[in-house]
């Protein structure tokens, strides 16, 4: 079994020798009709060689997508989900504390459409702050705008862009770096200073990558709040709190935040509905905040488990559909 990660070097690929591979990390974003580049380059590998080749992928691909390359058996590997993303957190012994002095806190590290959009949202609603934030990405705010008019009728534009962009930030976001470096794949050094950024505040926005694509990606970046007892909500794919919930077996605070925004398809309305949900939250008091901590105790409780734990592997082990070779080459 042979391993793909970036770059995705994809030419030695021979099915004679490797017939299964393991194809690694985001594969940079599915699009609204299932397209991915990767995905398009190994289906054609496999009908040139004339033999299916077996994908076991660490994200669950929904079977409309996997439709999409009838020259690839893809399937759900559980176990490499969870010693790419979620192995350094067990046994994590940090908790942070229920006394909190900001409301929302973000991680925005590369610079992908769905975080520049966050960061605009955020900014404009003034909870960027960087004493609990990290942003280590450039961006032009033209191009968020232009995202905006692509994705909303022509008379929601005024609305939308009211909403998020602020031509007075706009030297702030060409700025590259804001705070320390965040470096995803060092869990241990980036633990105490995550946990340091987001651990003061009421509430974690994961900044969850490719959020504008067409199918759930559910990295490590959630984790780091689950696993220390901290309330997270995230700027995600449509339907990643649901396939959080039904696939890796994490409690969702139903009863402080509305999840219908996770349904919504579009991007830029679902971002919306998300700052909606949130913004009554955001003028509460620290004592209520401390309040609504004591109230969620037992889900907390029951999500720090599962990452401090093996029982989120044994969650996505119930899903796995992967095909292994003892035959393997990193």
């Amino acid at each position: 079994m042979k391993k793909i990660a970036p770059p995705y070097d994809l030419e030695s690929i021979d099915l004679a020798t490797f017939p299964i591979i393991s194809l690694m990390d985001h594969l940079c974003g599915i699009d609204q009709d299932g397209q991915n580049t990767i995905l398009n380059k190994l289906n054609d590998i496999s009908y040139k060689q004339g033999r299916k080749l077996i994908v076991n992928y660490h994200q669950i691909l929904p079977q409309w997508i996997m439709d999409q390359y009838p020259h690839l058996d893809i399937r759900f590997d559980g176990n490499l989900q969870f010693e790419f993303s979620y192995r350094f957190f067990v046994d994590t012994s940090v908790e942070v504390s229920i006394d909190k002095v900001n409301f929302a806190s973000v991680i925005l590290g590369r610079p992908c459409m769905g975080r520049k959009l966050l960061c605009c949202a955020l900014d404009a609603m003034g909870w960027l702050d960087l004493r609990y934030a990290l942003k280590n990405m450039s961006f032009d705010l033209d191009v968020v705008d232009g995202f905006i008019q692509n994705n909303v009728d022509v008379d929601e534009e005024p609305y939308f862009h009211k909403r998020f962009i602020r031509h007075d930030r706009k030297q702030f976001y060409l700025d590259s770096q804001h705070g320390e470096q965040y470096e995803r794949y060092s869990h241990s050094e980036s633990l105490a200073r995550v946990v340091g950024i987001i651990g003061p505040s009421f509430i974690h926005v994961v900044s969850e990558t490719y959020a504008t694509s067409s199918t759930v990606y559910a990295t490590e970046k959630f984790a780091y709040s689950a696993a220390t007892g901290q309330l997270f909500v995230a700027f995600a794919q449509q339907g990643w709190h649901a396939m959080l919930n039904e696939y890796y077996g994490f409690e969702l605070y139903d009863e402080i935040i509305d999840y219908s925004f996770d349904r919504e398809k579009n991007p830029v309305r679902r971002m919306d509905m998300l700052i909606n949900v949130l913004e009554p939250l955001s003028k509460l008091s620290n004592k209520e905040w401390a309040a609504i901590y004591k109230a969620t105790q037992q889900k907390r409780d029951y999500n720090r488990l599962l990452c401090v734990t093996t029982k989120l592997r044994d969650n996505l082990m119930k899903h796995s559909t992967s095909f292994n070779l003892g035959n393997t080459e990193h």
